[in-house]
C-alpha cells in the first residue's frame, strides 16, 4: 500500500471514528475531541519543520557520499520524503535515482526507480507515461524481491485509469 493510500485509510478510519464517536458521546467528549485535534493542528509547523530537518540531513549525506549504491539509497529516501510532501522534487528524485541505475546497470535498482516514476506519474494522472513505463519492464525478469512492488504500482495505475473511464 503506498503512502498515499495508507494516509486516506486512515483519514477515513479517523473521521468514521469521529462520526460514530459524535453519535454515542456527549458534548464535553466531542469538545474534547476537537482541541486535541486543533492542538496537532497547530503544531503543523513544528512537524513542518521536522521533514525539512529530515530532508536537509539526507541531502547532506548525498553531497558527501561518492559511492553510487549509497548515492541511490540516498536519492530513494528523498524521493520518499517528498512524495507527499512537495511533488516536483519527488520526480527530480525518481529522475535521477532511475538514470543511476541505468548507469550502474542493476536491474533491481531499476525497476525500484521506475517504481518511483510510476507513482509519480499516477498521482500527477499522467497514465500515459505511466503505461509507458509499465511496459518497458519485463515481469519475467523481474528480481523476486520487486515483483510485489512492480505489481502493486500496476494495481494503482489500473486503478486511477479506471477512475478517468
Amino acid at each position: 500500500m503506498n503512502l498515499l493510500n495508507l494516509h486516506i485509510s486512515k483519514a477515513i478510519l479517523f473521521i468514521s471514528f469521529i462520526c460514530i464517536s459524535m453519535q454515542v458521546c456527549s458534548k464535553s467528549q466531542i469538545d474534547s475531541i476537537l482541541n486535541v485535534l486543533n492542538k496537532e493542528i497547530d503544531k503543523s509547523g513544528f512537524y513542518y519543520q521536522l521533514k525539512e530537518d529530515r530532508i536537509n540531513e539526507l541531502r547532506k549525506q548525498l553531497n558527501s557520499s561518492r559511492n553510487w549504491q549509497v548515492r541511490f539509497d540516498l536519492y530513494d529516501k528523498l524521493f520518499n520524503e517528498y512524495l507527499y510532501f512537495r511533488s516536483d522534487s519527488a520526480f527530480i528524485y525518481a529522475e535521477m535515482s532511475t538514470r543511476l541505475a541505468k548507469k550502474l546497470n542493476k536491474p533491481d535498482l531499476e525497476v525500484q526507480a521506475n517504481c518511483n516514476l510510476l507513482q509519480c506519474y499516477i498521482s500527477a494522472g499522467l497514465f500515459k507515461e505511466s503505461c509507458d513505463i509499465m511496459n518497458s519492464v519485463l515481469a519475467k525478469e523481474l528480481p523476486e524481491k520487486m515483483k510485489a512492488t512492480f505489481y502493486y504500482e500496476c494495481m494503482n495505475l489500473y486503478a486511477g485509469m479506471r477512475g478517468f473511464a
